[in-house]
């Protein structure tokens, strides 16, 4: 399979740009090394159109409404955000910038490439490497404690991504990609953490969106005094 840079950065309406997706995961399915292109993520644009691509369709289907249309760009480059969306409505248009950032840390990257290489991996417990080989010791771990480590995660990134300073067009969409899907709980501490942060410090932001791989959802905070307060 082979994405170039023109066919990622065309501007689709949001339901072709979420068929297009589709689409091209099928093609990825069906290559004879799928376990190493999809789980290794050596090649640049397959990298982002898993971890970019994807969560910007989801984050496009929730701010879709009745009476609204929605474009998505992509874009593939070095510029301080990874895709555009335009929302015209019936009231006004509106052009947000997206700039995506992912929960993955070296460990999860060495679970996704222990999986490609050995077909299974062990999701919780140590994990080290010898040269290519990677190891893993199962463990069970404390739900709750884990919860409590992705949430923390999680907005450690947005926070981050705020910090290296954004115009009020920019939304922050943090892509969690834990294996285990965020309880209900954690995503209320989750987003109100991030309510507090921007009543308290008012960055220069559109707003922060997470989204959750493990269930497609997405939780959102438009960075407005007016909504944050209500």
């Amino acid at each position: 399979m082979s994405i170039t840079k023109i066919e990622y950065e065309q501007r689709r309406y949001i339901f072709d740009f979420c068929a297009w997706i589709n689409e091209k995961m099928l093609e990825l399915e069906k290559e004879p090394n799928f376990d190493e292109i999809y789980f290794e993520q050596k090649n640049p644009i397959v990298k982002k159109l898993i971890e970019e691509a994807v969560p910007i369709s989801y984050f496009g289907l929730y701010l879709f409404k009745t009476r609204k249309d929605i474009f998505v760009t992509c874009k593939s480059g070095n510029q301080r955000y990874d895709g555009i969306m335009e929302i015209g409505g019936f009231h006004r248009d509106e052009e947000i910038k997206v700039e995506v950032c992912v929960t993955e840390d070296k460990e999860s990257a060495m679970r996704r490439q222990a999986l490609s290489r050995n077909g299974t991996v062990d999701f919780t417990g140590p994990i080290r490497r010898n040269k290519r080989e990677i190891i893993t010791e199962p463990e069970m771990v404390d739900v709750e404690e884990e919860s409590q480590r992705i949430t923390d995660l999680a907005f450690a990134r947005f926070e981050s991504k705020v910090n290296h300073g954004y115009d009020s067009q920019t939304a922050i969409l943090v892509y969690i990609t834990a294996y285990r899907p965020l309880g209900h709980r954690h995503r209320v501490e989750l987003l109100e953490r991030a309510k507090q942060y921007l009543l308290r410090n008012q960055p220069s932001i559109y707003g922060v969106y997470f989204c959750y791989s493990a269930d497609l959802g997405v939780d959102g905070l438009r960075n407005s005094l007016s909504e944050l307060r209500m």
